[in-house]
């Protein structure tokens, strides 16, 4: 059986989950001890159709991301009901004996065995046993490996400070902050397509580690506050 990680609030089916990659913002960073995933928890549901009329959507706060039983793999899904299914059949189908070389197949094999058309689905996946790379899925499109930093879902002016500001040699602790800083700025950029607080997964000694921050939570206003008092010296000191 496949877990949510974070059991905050209830469980969504993905059957019931509107195309949202334009509602996901999500990183992946590689570091000197270890490896960093995060994620926006913004979900946006769509009503049942009565009398051939949808009505209004509504938005909770839920993670979107999922791992195995054996805590091996996770995976973080941006985008329709088909990136969940597939995301959720890559952990469930984990086998930590198989080489990176046919996980790498394997992985591909999920992009391109698709019958219709490429989608916007995307998908971050983590093998707990390989901490220095991780891999991106687009849908019917490509496959990707990483091991540096990359992220996943709309794109956004605030992935600046992930390509600004990574380091490969960054120790996790670092990597947090920047994870959280990069996703806050992506839901201050996008309040309406990202957002309702954050999940972290870091990933240490190839055991996972998950927390949830509300997006008013004191680790983020500190960093907001940090932020805009390092901006704020930055124009006046240019001004004055």
């Amino acid at each position: 059986m496949l877990q949510e990680p974070v059991l905050t609030e209830p469980i969504l089916s993905a059957a019931i989950l509107e195309e949202e990659l334009c509602m996901t913002f999500q990183v992946a960073m590689v570091g000197r001890d270890g490896l960093v995933l995060g994620s926006d928890r913004r979900m946006r549901i769509l009503p049942c159709i009565q009398d051939g009329e949808r009505g209004y959507a509504r938005y909770a706060s839920q993670s979107k991301l999922r791992i195995n039983d054996e805590k091996t793999a996770i995976v973080a899904c941006a985008g329709a009901d088909r990136s969940w299914l597939i995301g959720e059949q890559i952990v469930a189908k984990f086998d930590p004996e198989m080489s990176l070389i046919r996980w790498a197949d394997y992985l591909k094999e999920q992009c391109e065995s698709r019958e219709d058309k490429p989608s916007r689905d995307q998908i971050l996946v983590i093998r707990c046993d390989t901490p220095d790379k991780f891999w991106w899925l687009s849908i019917g499109r490509e496959m990707k490996q990483f091991e540096d930093k990359t992220s996943s879902g709309l794109p956004l002016a605030a992935e600046y400070f992930l390509q600004r500001f990574y380091r490969t040699n960054m120790e996790i602790r670092f990597l947090e902050k920047l994870a959280l800083l990069t996703l806050d700025c992506a839901a201050l950029e996008a309040p309406d397509s990202v957002g309702c607080g954050y999940d972290l997964m870091t990933l240490r000694n190839g055991k996972p580690h998950f927390q949830t921050y509300k997006p008013d939570c004191s680790e983020i206003l500190s960093i907001r506050a940090r932020l805009q008092t390092a901006i704020d010296d930055i124009v006046y000191a240019i001004n004055s």
